[in-house]
């Protein structure tokens, strides 16, 4: 992403729901709003919900 042979944490929450949202189906239909629009908020929540690894050391390949 921009140049970089690496992405961040960042990069992913950007893109999931661009990436993701086609891949769910919701089950319930009759909750409001269009189907892709709360399948794209179900994965900004999912992204934001879940922490973000670390390690103490770098990791070099």
């Amino acid at each position: 992403m921009l140049g970089r042979p690496f992405v961040t944490p960042d990069d992913v929450a950007a893109l999931a729901p661009i990436v993701l949202a086609h891949r769910l189906v919701p089950v319930a239909r009759g909750l409001g709003g269009t189907g892709e629009d709360t399948v794209r908020e179900i994965v900004v929540r999912i992204v934001s919900d879940t922490a973000v690894p670390f390690t103490a050391t770098p990791v070099r390949s």
